[in-house]
């Protein structure tokens, strides 16, 4: 299963009403499409208004993602992870966290997840190399042969 943190642009609650503006970045529709027709899971933990979220990804042609997940707490996010594997009865060996920024590596490692950090979002590859992920990329198009690569089916 894919947990993805910040696979999407940043949302705040400023955007509700220009939420028609938004695009997704480049690739990353085809690219969760890939990997869902590959039989990968999908998930979203997100810290911005669910429904925001779920309305963005409707519009936009995302898959349907097995679960989206609000956790409003910025820190902790280990622990919301934990609970995600609890509640959907993941295992951590076969569950990555995507994720932009330096925080979001470290809670993937605190939780016991592999992680992809991915430097087309906020933090971009200076902030994210040295938070240790599994890999790294610059390009959504890279995700499902690292995907492949590191969580073999």
């Amino acid at each position: 299963v894919l947990t993805l943190a910040r696979m999407l642009p940043a949302m705040p609650k400023l955007l509700k009403h220009r939420m028609g503006e938004v695009e997704p970045y480049d690739s990353v529709i085809e690219s969760l499409l890939s990997l869902k027709s590959e039989g990968y899971g999908l998930g979203v933990l997100t810290s911005n208004d669910q429904n925001l979220v779920t309305a963005f990804l409707e519009s936009h042609g995302f898959p349907e993602f097995d679960f989206i997940v609000h956790e409003r707490a910025i820190f902790g996010k280990d622990r919301a992870l934990n609970k995600i594997v609890k509640r959907h009865h993941l295992d951590k060996a076969q569950t990555v966290y995507v994720g932009d920024e330096p925080r979001d590596i470290q809670a993937a490692h605190k939780a016991g997840l592999k992680s992809i950090g991915v430097s087309w979002g906020v933090g971009g590859r200076e902030s994210l190399e040295p938070a240790a992920p599994t890999i790294l990329i610059d390009d959504a198009k890279d995700l499902l042969p690292v995907v492949r690569e590191i969580l073999p089916q």
